[in-house]
């Protein structure tokens, strides 16, 4: 029993170190966009989530359960591979008008994960529908 608790400790520090080296750095309130948008992005990459597919559009683009390490459940919704016009129901995308959160990033990074050719050819492709949404970023509903 002890041998498995260390293990699974050692496998926390090392992820941890892992997460700390790669972490973007920024100084206080100093910030912009495009540090926030790679924070996140180095978020959904490094923590652990469970991904689960709601509904499927094509191989990259529909709805998705994400399920945290702390137990948190939120719906991600990919309609871009390319702009940043994905959805979550976290707090965080609700009010950070970036178009992203770690919950999306996260998504985003396990569909290309291993299929990057693919992906591109998709982010290329764009999406089969045509879709009315409200778009946080500008505070407006659009149509892509």
């Amino acid at each position: 029993m002890s041998l498995t608790r260390k293990k699974g400790k050692k496998a926390v520090r090392k992820k941890t170190a892992r997460m700390k080296k790669s972490q973007h750095k920024l100084q206080g309130w100093s910030t912009n966009d495009e540090n926030e948008w790679e924070r996140r992005r180095q978020r959904g990459a490094a923590e652990s989530f469970r991904i689960q597919t709601l509904r499927q559009i094509t191989p990259f683009l529909g709805d998705f359960r994400v399920l945290s390490a702390n137990g948190g459940e939120y719906t991600v919704e990919v309609r871009s591979l390319l702009q940043r016009l994905n959805t979550c129901d976290c707090p965080d995308h609700i009010v950070n008008r970036l178009g992203t959160c770690k919950h999306v990033e996260a998504v985003l990074h396990k569909l290309a994960k291993g299929k990057k050719r693919a992906f591109q050819q998709a982010a290329s492709d764009g999406s089969p529908l045509v879709e009315i949404f409200h778009d946080r970023r500008a505070e407006r509903v659009r149509i892509i």
